[in-house]
């Protein structure tokens, strides 16, 4: 990220935080701080939409997108950055670092956690005899995130299992020791839950989830403040992340409306008000299990709220209910931007960033770093 001496304006949320930053760093970070923004933007980029996202602090492809999507009169230098945000994840939730001891990060302590608190959440599969139990299993990686590495095995006939893209078959009697491995890796096996039938219809692959933010309100009141639901994109998918190849909708809190599906295509975004692969609506559908789903969410937060300011939870809309399926401490902002055409800055959420960022811990302050690379897993 570019600093230029700290910010002009600390009404909004971004701005505050580079002006803080700036202002309690040593001479030393400083300098770092403007070197390592002229290596990320180098001069022989430095040309027309590049240097315009060098003065905005963005990433010239985040940039990009943004001005694709963005509504009339949102002021760009409002948008939040999609790398930006881990900064400041890392700062209003004091327990995001180091990962492994993360509960939103580390699946096996999140599963522990919510399962201690009664919510309502998939299988997890111990044993071949769990597993024996369903026709379709989901494994994932301990500390993965934006879908990549997760799998869906489905039991066909002759008691054989195959993955959803083709890669893995295995017998009847290969699924103990398969199992085994999974678990050896540290991976999560879960029951894989079928969609609510108000939904299979547009999300033909894997479950379809709901991306809802809830921040903990000026009194400590987890709230919600963002809602978009995930659809796949096509059968084979284990995964129904909006990075993957997937869409993504808005959705009307007050009404439970669905909005026109967004898609990233190599041409550009494209909304779909039906789905590109079942041509089933998607726009005006009305979303039956939000309330639901919504109070799950909030359920989630308070088992957190001691040490996350901010989360966003993947709640699956299966033929059970809602389940919790991940809570993320780092979650991204940019696909809210995107669908939304607007801000961050310019909503409740971004109120609400600029209100924790207002009364972090100090040391958390301290520990930032002029460029955060990397995040440390221990």
């Amino acid at each position: 990220m570019i600093f230029e001496g700290g910010a002009r304006n600390t009404d909004d949320p971004r701005s505050y935080y580079y002006d803080r930053l700036w202002h309690q760093w040593s001479w030393e970070q400083r300098l770092a701080a403007r070197m390592l923004g002229r290596v990320l933007a180098p001069a022989a980029l430095l040309g027309g939409a590049a240097a315009q996202a060098r003065n905005l602090g963005f990433a010239p492809g985040h940039l990009a997108e943004i001005l694709a999507r963005r509504a009339p009169g949102s002021r760009l230098e409002l948008f939040f950055d999609q790398n930006e945000r881990k900064g400041i994840h890392a700062i209003i939730n004091a327990g995001g670092l180091p990962l492994n001891a993360n509960p939103l990060k580390n699946k096996h302590r999140f599963d522990a956690a919510c399962r201690e608190a009664g919510l309502s959440l998939p299988a997890t599969i111990v044993s071949e005899h769990d597993a024996c139990r369903f026709d379709a299993l989901i494994s994932k990686p301990q500390f993965g995130s934006k879908g990549k590495g997760v799998r869906r095995f489905v039991r066909i006939s002759g008691g054989e299992w195959r993955s959803s893209d083709g890669a893995i078959r295995l017998q009847s009697g290969d699924l103990g020791r398969w199992l085994a491995h999974e678990q050896s890796r540290g991976r999560l096996v879960q029951q894989c839950l079928a969609p609510h039938a108000s939904v299979a219809a547009i999300s033909p692959g894997a479950l379809p989830t709901l991306r809802i933010v809830t921040c903990l309100d000026e009194g400590g009141v987890p709230e919600v403040t963002e809602t978009m639901l995930r659809l796949s994109l096509a059968q084979d998918r284990a995964a129904d992340n909006f990075n993957a190849d997937n869409l993504v909708a808005s959705v009307e809190q007050a009404t439970g409306l669905i909005g026109p599906a967004l898609r990233r295509t190599r041409r550009g975004f494209v909304e779909h008000a039906t789905h590109p692969a079942t041509r089933a609506a998607i726009a005006g559908v009305r979303l039956e299990l939000l309330e639901q789903a919504s109070a799950l969410a909030v359920a989630g937060h308070r088992v957190f709220s001691r040490d996350f300011a901010i989360i966003g939870w993947d709640i699956g809309l299966s033929a059970d209910g809602a389940m919790m399926i991940e809570g993320n401490w780092n979650p991204g902002v940019n696909v809210i931007q995107l669908v939304r055409g607007h801000p961050i800055a310019e909503t409740r959420l971004g109120s609400l960033y600029r209100f924790h960022l207002q009364r972090a811990a100090e040391e958390l302050w301290t520990a930032a770093l002029p460029v955060q690379i990397s995040q440390p897993l221990f």
